[in-house]
């Protein structure tokens, strides 16, 4: 599945993304080398690090990685 069709960047693209560790939309736009063109894609990438964050909180001891826990969704 496309996230942004305007950029040709899917769902598994930014889930192994998301496993590098980049956490923010912002941060996803750096790594794919793109700025928001029509900006529908910025809510299910909002849902797929809010997702991953889960799965990953899930996955731990109960200690999240610092990274996640300053969690912010700056564009």
């Amino acid at each position: 599945m496309y996230v942004c069709v305007c950029n040709a960047v899917s769902s598994s693209r930014l889930k192994q993304a998301l496993n590098e560790g980049k956490l923010t939309v912002g941060e996803l736009r750096q790594h794919f080398g793109f700025e928001s063109c029509c900006g529908k894609c910025t809510s299910c990438m909002r849902s797929l690090i809010n997702e991953h964050i889960q799965s990953t909180a899930n996955n731990t001891s109960g200690d999240l990685p610092c990274k996640v826990t300053k969690q912010s969704f700056s564009c």
